[in-house]
């Protein structure tokens, strides 16, 4: 029985091989230039019978190749273990094996960001690794030993992030990309991936002069709000009676359609404190117009699978602050400031759906009024350019203002004669 090693490139490194049968024991062998050191192992004049020649696993080194010439043809490789070689070997034969192995490499990729230190979770893609890797800065993802050949690593750059630089290097001095790694047998390839932080719109951070608000960050609680857009919208407030000392003198009674994209403009003076009245319900959609259960007031609306009207308010509507359509079928306002924004109505009314809110005018001043439809971003580019789809409303609301005017007295005596 020959026993012969092919090592891919030769090298010096000792594969150790374990035998079974009688006139067999265990040895070494490698695959170089040295001859003190054979690459060839010859078992002679043992009897015929069976017997088993395994090689042991060598880090960095895989098996790519075990033949074994058998002039009967009944020598072959375990089918559980690729490692061992099974020989019948008859009498007057000679069966040579050869167990060829090639030297694996290793891909490495480490990841930076910029500024350092970031939590930040990376995903990759690598053609080596069915389940690909995630690194944060820092972090490092080895392959192991795998076999020489082309590979590829990318990364998916997450919101906020740009890849800055992919930079590939190898420990035999080639030149490599992270897009065509040719990796040689006995090579690591190292990339690192740099990325760098780019402020967004949606960081939750205000880090960009673009930009009102990010998330709460820029928002004053209860006086405006920040839209998806990283732009703050006001939030018209005030208490919802005249003051202590004056009472309600109404000045106009306005009907604000539910159609109407322009809304009401109101003129008011200067130095006097008013109190608006919003009244009424409308049909917000749904088939037929102005049904039973698609109602909006002020500033609520209701769910459009309620069983009946105002059985339960939708979530996603009105002046709440968790609305994931915040303003929404509500009355918008624009308090002289030139800026449309919500009102807060204060909470829903379930009685007459009728809301008021007191406003001091520092100086003569137009407020106007609308309705805003279903569109979720009515608070960016405008009011009118959002309300294109008011055709499926019906109904208004009423809008009564009052003055608040100092209380009168009126005295009453009798005069005894």
């Amino acid at each position: 029985i020959t026993i012969i090693k092919d090592a891919q490139p030769d090298s010096s490194q000792d594969f150790t091989f374990t035998t079974t049968g009688t006139g067999l024991s265990g040895f070494s062998l490698d695959d170089d230039t040295d001859p003190a050191s054979s690459n060839t192992k010859t078992f002679s004049n043992i009897t015929s019978g069976t017997y088993t020649v395994t090689e042991q696993n060598v880090s960095g080194w895989g098996l790519t190749s075990l033949t074994c010439v058998d002039p009967t043809g009944n020598s072959s490789v375990d089918t559980t273990n690729p490692y061992q070689a099974n020989i019948n070997l008859a009498a007057g034969e000679t069966v040579t094996c050869t167990f060829t192995n090639e030297l694996k490499g290793k891909i490495i990729v480490q990841k930076e960001t910029l500024p350092d230190g970031s939590t930040q979770s990376f995903d990759f893609t690598a053609s080596y690794d069915s389940d690909g890797f995630s690194l944060t800065d820092g972090g490092k993802n080895d392959s192991g030993y795998i076999r020489a050949g082309t590979y590829s690593v990318s990364e998916t750059t997450p919101t906020g992030w740009t890849l800055t630089s992919t930079s590939c290097s190898s420990s035999l001095g080639d030149t490599e990309t992270a897009s065509n790694l040719e990796l040689d047998a006995g090579e690591t390839i190292t990339c690192t991936f740099t990325n760098t932080y780019v402020p967004y719109c949606g960081d939750r951070i205000k880090n960009q002069d673009s930009e009102q608000c990010d998330g709460i960050d820029g928002v004053t609680e209860g006086k405006n709000f920040c839209t998806p857009t990283c732009k703050l919208v006001p939030i018209y407030g005030g208490e919802d009676s005249c003051p202590s000392g004056t009472v309600e003198s109404q000045l106009s009674s306005t009907t604000i359609s539910s159609k109407d994209y322009d809304g009401e403009t109101i003129s008011l003076t200067g130095g006097k404190t008013y109190l608006f009245e919003a009244v009424g319900e409308y049909g917000y959609g749904g088939v037929p117009k102005n049904n039973d259960i698609h109602r909006a007031d002020a500033g609520y609306a209701t769910e459009e699978n309620a069983s009946s009207a105002w059985a339960s308010l939708d979530p996603r509507f009105g002046i709440g602050a968790n609305a994931i359509y915040r303003g929404v079928t509500s009355l918008l306002s624009d308090w002289g400031t030139g800026i449309i924004g919500l009102v807060n109505w204060g909470n829903y009314n379930s009685n007459n759906h009728t809301y008021k809110k007191l406003y001091s005018a520092s100086s003569n001043v137009n407020v106007k009024f609308v309705i805003s439809d279903w569109y979720s971003d009515w608070y960016n580019g405008g009011v009118n350019n959002n309300q294109g789809g008011m055709g499926d409303n019906e109904g208004s609301l009423t809008l009564n203002v009052y003055e608040c005017k100092p209380a009168s007295e009126v005295t009453i005596c009798k005069k005894d004669n």
